[in-house]
């Protein structure tokens, strides 16, 4: 079952990305073009109607013709098939270059978007750096240095790269805000499976934009590069040298510099259209899907925070641990650090909750609730810290427990239900390939046990037609059932601590 989700989630992808491409005919035209120029291109041998390399004396600077459909050149050689085979090799080491710029660019710009912090700091100084430098004198100096003409495009990679993590780290940040991916890291899902299954897929549009921006840069840069005789050594063609050879006889053969030039412009455009296309496509999917910011605070706010409880300097109202308390908090403050100032947040706030127990938290929008609830989950954001007091679950001190602890503890004994069930839950993945994740990492279950386990949670809560209700996506879903299903997503067990906030019931 889990197989034909997969294959009805990439069935309806193609078909939305197919129906609005045919709303867009000259992106349609655009890729088109694309994929017959790189095809005849890499199957130049076959389809190039003369050998580029041989001269014919006899038919020098010939028009355009039927045995020759673009002309000749100075030295008799076909045009058609100089272009092909000279495609060939700028679209190769434009390639070289697009596959070190994406290496580097993607990893290192969701990563450090990801993760932020003084990492994140050290990233964005060393690309500032690197988009400093003077990227056409190192590619100079690189020519120079190393005849290779690999090494002269990872070059060109390189020195790009900061451009795609930036891009990459600004659209990781955005999606690292979506409730549906902090939802992923309160069920305990692992950084790799979070980033791979929820992140990426967000960030691809922009990057995926940014990467045909670079590949006509990359075929412009490569074909400047020939034209310096940098790429490929006469008489083999390339683009650029191609634009080179007209321009030593343009006053003769003007029309020589026009086959090359033209594929490079035209092949620019498209691409530039097709990322323009994809850019449109992304932001309609997107459209009325944005997400909370989440519990980071507003500096402009931050003075105006009001603590939740506040205690006289040692008092604490619930007296010690309660040995019987399932969760006990004790003392709770929690600080934001911003700009070298201190507020806080939340101020010296105790309770337990025992098995079978509810207990309400009563505040104003914006008092601390959630916050304080994700300090219990160990999930504050980088600039907000507990500054003091305890945290007990089951008799295990949590403010103590190693990261690898709590993530075993999320989804399995301790959940967090936010105000907004359906912003909890991916929109680009059906509501039961989502429950069976969770399923199968907390129970450690196959996908067919997973599957029924799910519709059987489901069914616990009263939703009629589990089965159905498991291919459906959270778009689908009736208004009153996402809080439903994702109090069984977030605590598939039934067992353990839920904190829910504002119209959600805590419970546990």
């Amino acid at each position: 079952m889990a197989r034909s989700q997969g294959a009805s989630l990439v069935k309806h992808t193609i078909s939305h990305v197919r129906g609005e491409l045919l709303r867009r005919p000259l992106a349609c035209v655009s890729i088109v073009f694309l994929v017959v120029l790189f095809l005849a291109c890499m199957f130049a041998p076959q389809v190039a109607p003369h050998d580029p390399q041989f001269q014919d004396l006899l038919n020098v600077n010939k028009p355009p013709s039927m045995s020759h459909l673009l002309g000749t050149d100075n030295l008799g050689r076909d045009v058609l098939s100089r272009l092909l085979f000279g495609g060939r090799v700028t679209l190769l080491l434009a390639t070289e270059a697009v596959i070190v710029f994406i290496l580097v660019g993607i990893p290192v710009g969701v990563l450090s978007g990801y993760f932020g912090g003084r990492a994140d700091r050290i990233i964005m100084w060393l690309c500032d750096l690197v988009l400093a430098l003077p990227g056409l004198i190192i590619l100079l100096v690189v020519a120079a240095v190393f005849p290779s003409r690999t090494a002269l495009m990872v070059s060109l990679g390189f020195m790009a790269s900061p451009s795609l993590v930036r891009v990459a780290r600004a659209a990781t940040l955005s999606a690292r805000a979506r409730l549906y991916v902090r939802a992923a890291e309160v069920m305990g899902l692992s950084r790799a499976r979070v980033i791979g299954r929820h992140v990426l897929p967000v960030v691809a549009a922009p990057i995926f934009v940014q990467v045909t921006v670079f590949i006509a840069a990359a075929v412009v840069i490569e074909a400047a590069m020939g034209f310096l005789n940098l790429d490929v050594k006469p008489p083999a063609p390339s683009w650029g040298s191609m634009i080179a050879d007209g321009a030593q006889v343009i006053n003769e053969n003007g029309w020589l510099i026009i086959p090359s030039g033209v594929a490079i412009v035209v092949t620019g455009i498209a691409l530039g259209l097709v990322g323009d296309a994809v850019r449109e496509i992304s932001a309609s999917r997107s459209t009325g899907d944005e997400d909370a910011a989440g519990p980071a605070v507003d500096s402009a706010t931050v003075d105006t925070v009001r603590p939740l409880l506040e205690f006289s300097q040692g008092g604490d109202l619930l007296g010690p641990l309660d040995d019987s308390a399932l969760l006990s908090v004790r003392d709770l403050s929690v600080t934001l650090t911003r700009n070298g100032r201190q507020t806080r947040l939340v101020d010296h706030v105790s309770f337990d909750i025992r098995p079978g127990q509810c207990l309400g938290i009563v505040g104003e929008s914006g008092c601390g609730k959630t916050i304080m609830a994700l300090a219990v989950l160990g999930l504050l954001p980088s600039d907000v810290a507990v500054a003091h007091g305890s945290i007990t679950y089951g008799g295990t001190d949590l403010r103590a427990a190693s990261p690898r602890q709590r993530r075993a503890l999320r989804g399995r004994e301790i959940a967090f239900i936010s105000q907004e069930p359906m912003r909890a839950l991916d929109p680009g993945t059906t509501v039961g390939g989502q429950l069976k994740e969770v399923v199968r990492r907390t129970q450690g279950v196959s996908r067919k046990a997973a599957s029924e386990e799910a519709a059987r949670l489901l069914a616990q809560v009263q939703l009629p037609n589990p089965e159905q209700v498991l291919r459906r996506y959270p778009h689908e879903l009736r208004a009153e059932w996402p809080s439903e299903f994702v109090s069984r997503w977030r605590l598939p067990g039934g067992r353990g601590c839920s904190l829910p906030t504002s119209r959600q019931l805590p419970s546990t």
